[in-house]
């Protein structure tokens, strides 16, 4: 019989029977439990012969391994007396041959009748063989170090041996047998779209008919309440069960399933999320990255190239040349090269990149003034910006303690219907989706008005988050209204809100030009009578005729797409109601109000799982690229975006596609056609009718069209960075690589500003860039004058991102708070080769971003991680990378210590800093490589002299750790 094992996630450590669920042994054994115990399981006899076992190994090897005879018989010793106490400790299998003459294999347990299946033999045999040898290599150093007895066999099996436990066997390799189908005849089963009457219906009729009803889904608690409602016959099955064996059952089952199906000679009807509630939930796994707004503010180094200006924390600001690697004492060194007045320079250790920030300035205007190094330039500077933000950040608490102080509705904690909503989420929501979440609900359920920022990437996950907010606020009574900056944004919320509140009494209007002028009135006089819960529309929401039984929530899509009468309005409807903005790019003011402190502020910046990075090329118009591209899009069947916005040329360029790509059905779409005409090319783009839609901007916001996936702009240096970026995010939205081709005309003179924004969109592809794009646009339009002429003065003089976080730092005073102040870093200039070749990352690496990372580690344990996940991506570590990383560790060591600086000159290591002699003679102590050393209480010095490069790191590093754990205690 066929035996289904299932394991639990409980240790068990010891287990030394298993349990059979079929009690009597004349039963069909239908499944079996086996419970995780260890690779050794201690007998509970013979103690006697297994001790005479391992002291005769060691006895007939300590000849051979006569230079670690010594440290091998300490280890045995205390092995043994661990074993005696039935005491289990890390290592302990590799005793297993002295306790066991012979250790069987799972494969032996499997019946003679069991066929093998090879996912590519003759690759996995060379895996297999790989890791032999591996573990050989590894056996073969623990013999040599002492640290393992000489065993009688093998721990595991050879490919050899696992070859030949197949052989004789029917065998199935699917790299020889890749086109092997089964045919079975599966017609798809019916849909309900949320129905639920109509499904507890359909499936009691199935039941009484001796069918078999099987619900796989992945909201299961959610499927089984709505049958049980519903007085329907369901349980719930938790996998592995089979529920084959009977007739007329209804069974749910956490599964995933893309689709279901009906095989009508087993009489099985398989039923998914699809046809119950009308979408499948997709599984995913979970999003670790972690994200911090307030330090992506500060400018990622890592985005620097030759020509930026930048600010270094103590020298002010200067000017990025570039990379340069420095010999010393015939070492090799790398260093971020700067230039500061008067041509002077300042060669930056990469592992300090995070002192660095770059300038964001005006974006207009001359250059910045280079401060002199080592001078009181810089120190006076920061101190007069620091007394002008004292009064500014006085009016910002004032005004924190306004908005804290206004009366507003404190929504309930969430209702059954709210969990049902969202569990039927489609997608699994990342990391930086849930936090949003939580912090909407949490300012929701406060007693004052909520103003929050959802500032995340086009396609991440935005609208899922209002969507919610928009639930949680009419369940509780209140109505919502949700602005859009375009008629087609506004049709589409109108449609996915629509469709997520199907199943619950919720009422959703739409006020928009797809309207008629009869319609629109229809949803004005509901709203007031709160027959309406939600409203989705345009400006038309603004509208001074328009009235609310109970307005509670405010959602505004890309609120700086508003005019200003529109902005007036909705300042006065602030002050009323909760408001939740969601924005991928902010403009200056918006993101420095969050970033602030004045507005709240959530960021979604991990990618949904799968997504890629949109490929983007910028260049002079090209007619054959354009029909290469287009026709590369229709070859692996999707569809393009071709942006002209023009209205008064759009016809022309029209024709000239038509002539270019004649193979190409083309629509054309833009503001000022009849709201029925653009409806129906919206949604006949949508179902796939024609291959190019034709349009002007008003494909900007929104539009999701997963097969599409080639984006044309045409003369693309007379759009704003934003914008840009949110054409660009039309395209990308699914698991297909994506393109964008931003075209100016050939000849034409761009201006820096256009240039700078192409250049920007072209190096800012990577997931989530939104945010930077945000900053980058702010850099290049200028901060402008935000708060007045004076605060402007302020962030010219430190640039944007320093003057957000003096600012922190006042309103923090402000508010009464104190902080320690931050400890600065030891500086650890040691003569030894540590840098990142430029051939070991590849291709794919970015040796900047790799020094932020490096440089932003700020534990041993981090460190840990980001040399693993270095070997996995990258190959073996070169000597010059394992020095860097010890650099770094010895860093760390001296921070927690408190040191100033460690260097190297041509006699002396020194270690800068204060040390109690006690602690420093206590360290030094019986260490023969420390004899030629000298202390000081600020200063203590190692002779160098005889120290390989190599060797100085490990003598600092053996200094340091005692110092440190020292430090420690007496703390």
């Amino acid at each position: 019989q066929p035996v289904r094992l299932e394991f639990f996630d409980e240790e068990i450590e010891r287990m030394r029977s298993f349990e059979v669920e079929s009690q009597r042994s004349d039963e069909a054994l239908e499944s079996l439990t086996l419970y995780p115990v260890r690779s050794l399981i201690l007998p509970e006899a013979g103690w006697a012969t297994i001790e005479a076992n391992i002291r005769g190994a060691f006895t007939a090897a300590q000849k051979k391994l006569k230079f670690v005879a010594g440290r091998l018989k300490a280890k045995t010793d205390q092995d043994v007396t661990r074993f005696s106490a039935f005491g289990y400790f890390e290592g302990c299998e590799a005793y297993s041959p002295f306790i066991y003459t012979r250790m069987g294999t799972l494969l032996e347990y499997l019946p003679d009748q069991a066929v093998v299946i090879w996912d590519d033999r003759e690759a996995l045999q060379g895996d297999m063989l790989n890791w032999s040898q591996t573990l050989d290599r590894a056996y073969q150093k623990a013999l040599e170090e002492g640290n393992m007895l000489p065993l009688p066999y093998a721990l595991h099996l050879d490919a050899a041996n696992i070859a030949l436990f197949s052989a004789g066997r029917a065998e199935l390799d699917f790299a020889l047998h890749s086109q092997a189908t089964m045919a079975l005849e599966a017609p798809a089963a019916p849909r309900f779209h949320s129905d639920f009457d109509q499904i507890a219906v359909r499936i009691n009729g199935w039941q009484h008919e001796g069918q078999r009803v099987i619900i796989v889904t992945q909201q299961p608690h959610r499927a089984f309440a709505i049958l049980d409602e519903r007085g329907v016959n369901a349980a719930m099955a938790e996998p592995p069960h089979d529920p084959g064996g009977t007739v007329g059952g209804g069974w749910v089952v956490r599964e995933n399933l893309l689709e279901g199906f009906t095989i009508e000679s087993l009489r099985l009807i398989v039923l998914t999320d699809l046809e119950l509630f009308g979408q499948q939930r997709r599984a995913g796994t979970r999003q670790t990255k972690k994200f911090s707004y307030q330090g992506a503010a500060y400018a990622n180094a890592a985005e620097l190239k030759p020509g930026d200006y930048v600010v270094h924390a103590k020298h002010g600001i200067g000017r990025f040349v570039g990379l340069t690697r420095l010999p010393v004492d015939q070492q090799e060194r790398e260093y971020l090269a700067l230039v500061y007045h008067n041509e002077d320079k300042l060669y930056v250790p990469v592992d300090q990149v995070n002192m660095l920030h770059r300038y964001r300035g005006s974006g207009e205007g001359p250059a910045p003034k280079l401060h002199k190094m080592g001078g009181v330039e810089w120190d006076n500077t920061k101190k007069r910006v620091k007394k002008g933000l004292k009064e500014l950040a006085d009016d910002l608490v004032k005004l924190y303690a306004a908005r804290a102080n206004l009366e507003g509705f404190a929504y309930p904690a969430d209702t059954i219907w709210q969990r049902e909503l969202e569990e039927a989420f489609p997608f699994e929501p990342t990391i930086d989706q849930r936090k949003a979440i939580e912090e909407t609900k949490r300012d929701m359920e406060r007693p004052r008005p909520m103003d929050r920022l959802i500032c995340g990437d086009v396609g991440f996950g935005k609208t899922e988050v209002a969507l919610r907010a928009a639930f949680k606020a009419i369940m509780s009574g209140k109505q919502v209204a949700l602005l859009a900056p375009t008629t087609v944004l506004a049709q589409q919320h109108y449609m996915v809100f629509r469709e997520r509140f199907a199943p619950y009494p919720v009422r959703v209007g739409l006020l928009s030009r797809f309207r008629t002028p009869k319609e629109q009135r229809e949803v004005v006089a509901k709203l007031k009578t709160g027959e309406i819960d939600l409203v989705v529309g345009t400006h038309r929401v603004l509208g001074k005729d328009l009235g609310f039984k109970d307005l509670g929530l405010v959602i505004i899509d890309e609120e700086h797409r508003f005019g200003v009468a529109n902005k007036e309005r909705l300042k006065q409807v602030k002050r009323l109601v909760d408001v939740l903005t969601m924005s991928a790019t902010p403009i200056p003011r918006t993101l420095y109000m969050a970033l602030s402190g004045a507005r709240d502020m959530s960021l979604i910046a991990t990618p949904p799982l799968n997504r890629q990075p949109v490929k983007t090329f910028v260049g002079p118009y090209d007619p054959d690229t354009v029909r290469t591209a287009i026709l590369h899009e229709m070859e692996r069947g999707g569809q393009v975006f071709f942006l002209h916005n023009r209205v008064e040329s759009i016809g022309r360029v029209a024709v000239e596609l038509g002539g270019l790509v004649p193979e190409a059905r083309v629509r054309t779409a833009h503001g000022q056609m009849s709201e029925d005409e653009l409806e129906d090319i919206m949604i006949g783009f949508k179902e796939g009718e024609f291959d190019v839609l034709l349009s002007t901007t008003i494909i900007e916001s929104g539009l999701d069209i997963p097969r599409a996936n080639t984006m044309i702009i045409d003369d693309a240096d007379r759009l704003g960075l934003a914008q840009l970026y949110q054409l660009r995010g039309r395209v990308g939205r699914s698991e297909t690589k994506a393109y964008c081709h931003c075209y100016y005309r050939p000849g034409k003179q761009l201006t820096d500003e256009a240039r700078d924004r192409l250049a920007a969109l072209q190096q800012f592809t990577a997931l989530g860039s939104g945010y930077q794009i945000a900053l980058r646009d702010l850099e290049i339009r200028g901060v402008g004058n935000l708060l007045g002429p004076e605060q402007h003065g302020h962030m010219i003089a430190v640039g944007f991102d320093l003057y957000s976080r003096l600012l922190e730092e006042a309103i923090e005073e402000a508010q009464g708070e104190t902080h320690a102040p931050a400890v600065e870093a030891t500086t650890v200039d040691l003569h030894v080769s540590a840098f990142i070749p430029e051939d070991w990352l590849g291709e794919g690496g970015d040796k900047m971003a790799q020094y932020r990372r490096l440089a932003s580690v700020g534990s041993e344990r981090e460190l840990e991680i980001l040399e693993a996940e270095w070997k996995d991506r990258f190959g073996a570590l070169p000597t010059s990378v394992r020095n860097l990383l010890r650099v770094v560790r010895i860093k760390l060591l001296a921070t927690e210590l408190g040191l100033s600086a460690i260097r190297s000159d041509s006699k002396f290591i020194r270690l800068q800093g204060s040390v109690s002699a006690s602690a420093f003679y206590k360290a030094v102590a019986g260490d023969k490589a420390l004899v030629n050393w000298k202390y000081t209480p600020n200063e203590m010095q190692i002779d160098r002299a005889r120290l390989l490069p190599e060797e100085q790191l490990n003598v600092v590093e053996k200094l340091l750790k005692p110092l440190v754990a020292q430090a420690v205690l007496a703390s």
